[in-house]
């Protein structure tokens, strides 16, 4: 079976995302290609000891996030996961009042009109004890 796409996307990270969302919202069908696994609420660790649980170690038994490449004269620390670089800030997220929830529509110059994510929704979440 063949699928057809009018746009592929490589990663799910800031820009990837909303590149596929805004393609999508356009009627596209949008393709969004992700290495990494999902990371839901409360997955990350809470203490230094646990962080070596969130390494890419496979003779080890770990398929965390993060994996340290070793170059000649270099090194890296590499990650995925779906999220892309929204995962490296470990879960921290400051909200923003609802004012800042705007849509607009850039070309018509329309007025601004409000999306339907409100704070109040977001106040009794599980996910409030992060």
């Amino acid at each position: 079976m063949s699928e057809h796409f009018d746009a592929v996307i490589v990663g799910s990270g800031f820009g990837g995302s909303v590149m596929a969302y805004r393609l999508a919202e356009a009627g596209l069908r949008v393709c969004l290609l992700e290495l990494g696994q999902a990371y839901p609420p409360n997955s990350f660790p809470r203490s230094p000891f646990k962080l070596r649980n969130n390494f890419w170690d496979p003779s080890d038994g770990l398929y965390g996030m993060y994996d340290i490449w070793s170059f000649k004269g270099s090194g890296a620390l590499v990650y995925s996961g779906l999220g892309g670089g929204s995962l490296i800030y470990a879960n921290i997220i400051i909200r923003k009042d609802e004012k800042w929830f705007i849509k607009e529509d850039l070309i018509l110059n329309t007025d601004k009109t409000k999306w339907m994510v409100f704070q109040k929704s977001h106040d009794n979440s599980k996910n409030d004890n992060l």
